[in-house]
């Protein structure tokens, strides 16, 4: 079992490199309250305002640009 569960570690690594080469990573589905204050220091904006921001980024990452509405 012990080998196993090495291999399966090495696997992940492995996968995790593999992301990071095509400039992608992981991240948290919602953003920490560092997160959160570097936003805010760096936008001027609101809490609720950077956390809806990233939120919404997350949700269209995979996704077409949504058109925007007047």
């Amino acid at each position: 079992m012990k080998d196993v569960l090495s291999q399966n570690l090495i696997d992940s690594l492995n996968v995790l490199d593999l992301l990071q080469e095509e400039g992608l990573k992981i991240v948290p589905l919602v953003p920490s309250p560092l997160m959160i204050q570097a936003g805010m220091q760096v936008s001027g904006l609101s809490e609720d305002v950077v956390k809806k921001i990233y939120l919404t980024m997350l949700r269209f990452s995979d996704e077409d640009i949504p058109e925007q509405k007047n």
